[in-house]
């Protein structure tokens, strides 16, 4: 399945980034024993090192991302379903400028996965429920790792779980 194969990419790239985080850690705790009189010297090396392994981090997650979109699959399956409903009405619905994302209730829904607004009232694109036989789609965008933004054939944009998807073979 797709899932846990990207589940277990995105697990060890966070291992390998805590591993290189807790290194510099001890090696900081060592120089300070031993040299008390740098303190500043030791801990800003730290902070920048940290730094960039916390950038290379988020650079890694969002290459894993990208390796996905564009990707044809297969919905083989409905056991995962989109807690996300097909539509909400909320007075506070709105999109955040710095996120691109609806708030509703304890969700946070991208704003590519709603096709229209009326007025209060938010409508998302249809779930994918039930698997379809062969149909290809092409993955658009993933959230959370979790859920993605499909395009069938016919351009038709839909939601399903990324738990429900095999990547279709090329060729």
């Amino acid at each position: 399945m797709l899932y846990k194969s990207v589940f277990n990419q995105k697990q060890k790239i966070v291992k390998s980034h805590i591993f290189f985080l807790v290194a510099p850690t001890l090696a900081l705790i060592t120089l300070i024993y031993f040299y008390p009189n740098q303190l500043l010297t030791w801990t800003m090396g730290y902070v920048s090192f940290s730094m960039l392994f916390t950038i290379s981090l988020l650079i890694k997650i969002g290459r894993l991302k990208k390796t996905l979109v564009g990707l044809n699959v297969y919905v083989i399956s409905s056991e995962n379903q989109i807690p996300f409903p097909q539509k909400f009405r909320d007075r506070l619905a709105g999109v955040s400028e710095f996120t691109k994302y609806y708030r509703y209730k304890k969700h946070q829904i991208p704003s590519s996965f709603v096709e229209f607004k009326e007025g209060h009232t938010v409508y998302l694109y249809q779930k994918i429920e039930k698997p379809s036989g062969n149909e290809t789609y092409r993955i658009l965008e993933v959230h959370d790792f979790q859920y993605v933004l499909v395009e069938d054939c016919n351009n038709k944009k839909k939601i399903v779980h990324l738990g429900n998807l095999t990547a279709a073979s090329v060729g």
